[in-house]
């Protein structure tokens, strides 16, 4: 990507070309989450593109932890003007929190909620299930 590239070549500089290689990578990250984030408001919105097995209650809940993006990211622009390796800091501790902090999408089948994948063994006998994501379904 042109501002992943922009931001190695001038993290470790001295003067004002770190700190705008960093303003850059942190605006197009900006961009991405609240791109993100009006995607996702759309989609839990009504729900119409879910599959039917998913609890759209559950989904619309997770607005919030994706909507942390909005802020988070924003600050990592203010963060450039003062610091481009702390700014790099800050969207790997970022990228950690959404790697490790995973949501399932709560399933709903035959009146039960599903949690997790392993709740996939509820299904009944027979049905083979698939899980997507973290998304299941069954076939």
């Amino acid at each position: 990507m042109y501002t992943t590239n922009v931001l190695a070549e001038h993290l470790m500089e001295e003067g004002g070309s770190a700190h705008a290689a960093a303003v850059l990578y942190s605006g197009v990250t900006v961009a991405y989450a609240l791109a993100f984030l009006a995607f996702w408001w759309y989609v839990t919105r009504v729900g119409h593109l879910f599959h039917e097995q998913v609890d759209k209650e559950g989904a619309r809940a997770t607005r919030v932890r994706f909507g942390l993006g909005a802020i988070a990211y924003p600050c990592t622009v203010v963060l450039a003007f003062y610091s481009a390796p702390l700014t790099l800091v800050a969207h790997f501790l970022i990228a950690l929190y959404y790697a490790a902090n995973q949501i399932p999408i709560p399933l709903v089948v035959e009146e039960e909620r599903l949690e997790s994948a392993g709740d996939l063994r509820k299904w009944p006998p027979g049905s083979t299930a698939v899980l997507c994501g973290q998304v299941g379904y069954r076939i």
